[in-house]
């Protein structure tokens, strides 16, 4: 279990310095276009059948893409030791990352097509004041094998990390990666 962690407590005191992040030099807002591959492919298919329409977008939705490590999360990649592990409950593998060695651990989740050396930043500032860090590619994720994946399947994927490297101190969430801690707290996982 967490230690000081649960619906009741969420409070975690730990003697870190926040974080800041460089200030990007221009702030051009960015906005998200479908491929237009992927939108001619999408009226095609909806005109043929809705029924493969749904199996089309399903599909869509359920692939997060795998991107190369960018050079600045490799110093993680290479200090940490890392394992494939089996999360029985969904019938996959992720990769583990233990980075630092320390009793007080932290437990890190990336967000959807991120990588358990995403966080990297807040693993190094854990490392300066005595914590290790424990993180996964989740399924179908960075290192782990599989092509789909759902957020269930984080869920559980973080339990079964509790299970085998638990307790931890706190744990650090990004995106879908938070949104899985805080499910599996509120289904008592944890």
């Amino acid at each position: 279990m967490f230690s000081k962690f649960s619906k009741k407590n969420i409070k975690i005191q730990l003697d870190i310095k926040f974080i800041e992040m460089p200030k990007k030099t221009t702030n051009q807002p960015q906005s998200f276009k479908i491929p237009k591959l992927i939108r001619l492919s999408s009226k095609f298919i909806s005109f043929i059948s809705p029924k493969l329409i749904t199996f089309f977008m399903a599909k869509l939705f359920t692939t997060p893409t795998k991107h190369t490590i960018p050079k600045r999360e490799l110093e993680m990649d290479s200090k940490s030791k890392q394992k494939l592990i089996e999360i029985r409950a969904v019938n996959k593998k992720v990769m583990l990352y233990q980075y630092g060695e320390s009793e007080k651990k932290i437990l890190l989740a990336h967000g959807w097509s991120g990588r358990g050396t995403q966080l990297f930043k807040i693993a190094d500032e854990l490392l300066k004041v005595g914590y290790s860090t424990i993180s996964f590619d989740a399924p179908a994720h960075g290192k782990s094998p599989e092509k789909t994946t759902i957020m269930s399947e984080f869920v559980e994927t973080i339990v079964e990390i509790e299970k085998q490297f638990g307790p931890f101190k706190a744990a650090v969430g990004h995106s879908l990666g938070g949104m899985s801690l805080l499910n599996a707290v509120k289904k008592d996982y944890l």
